[in-house]
């Protein structure tokens, strides 16, 4: 059970109602089984020892975990999942490409590839992305042929795995993502279409980019076409 494995790197320990020590990695506990017993997963002593000594560690570790496993656009939803809040300043952050985001925009006209969105104060861009497609936490480089211009909503969509690419950058929505007529209006009726391609050939989505997504990213099965 991978639930009870965390406990193999010293980190976790994982507990059972009134039990009085962790529960063996390789104890052969279903799901059910674990649910029965209130299986709870904790830090190990000398880690909790260390964050009630150092709060600002829990903060620190946080960072380090969020910047090396998880795009930009997922870290503020993850840590109101656990009740975290990091104001702490990034420090020692791999420093990213300063012209990705301008290049991607300039490729794809500086507008949503999927939904069109081009809005603009003045001449400031608003609510417009660059999207790693794979992502730069997996060694995604800083290369047009690895980014798409997004949309804020759809940015954050494309990184959940709501939707994914197929052959000729065709959209490719989960069948975990659903909704009511927002959804549809939002997400769904770009099901099948072709996302919008870049001025350039050459800056089209890399296949090799795409392939990690849909394996890597994406929840579950497509859509039928």
């Amino acid at each position: 059970m991978p639930f009870l494995r965390l406990q193999s790197d010293d980190v976790w320990r994982v507990d059972a109602h009134g039990s009085r020590g962790a529960i063996a990695s390789n104890a052969a506990l279903t799901k059910t089984q674990l649910r029965a017993i209130d299986a709870t997963g904790r830090f190990s002593d000398d880690v909790q020892r260390a964050f009630d000594s150092d709060p600002q560690a829990i903060s620190d570790v946080a960072r380090v975990l969020l910047d090396a496993h998880f795009p930009d656009s997922m870290h503020e939803d993850i840590l109101a999942a656990v009740g975290l809040s990091l104001d702490a300043p990034q420090t020692g952050k791999t420093r990213r490409s300063p012209n990705f985001r301008d290049d991607v925009l300039r490729a794809y006209e500086y507008r949503c590839a999927l939904c069109n969105l081009d809005m603009r104060i003045g001449n400031r861009t608003i609510g417009l992305e660059a999207a790693h497609i794979k992502w730069f936490q997996f060694e995604g480089p800083d290369v047009v042929e690895n980014g798409i211009a997004l949309c804020c909503l759809h940015h954050k969509l494309f990184d959940i795995g709501a939707f994914t690419l197929g052959d000729e950058r065709r959209v490719l929505v989960s069948e975990e993502a659903h909704g009511t007529d927002q959804f549809d209006h939002i997400l769904l009726r770009h099901h099948g279409n072709r996302l919008n391609a870049p001025v350039r050939a050459e800056h089209h989505p890399s296949t090799q980019f795409v392939d990690w997504h849909r394996s890597q990213v994406f929840r579950g099965q497509a859509r039928p076409l």
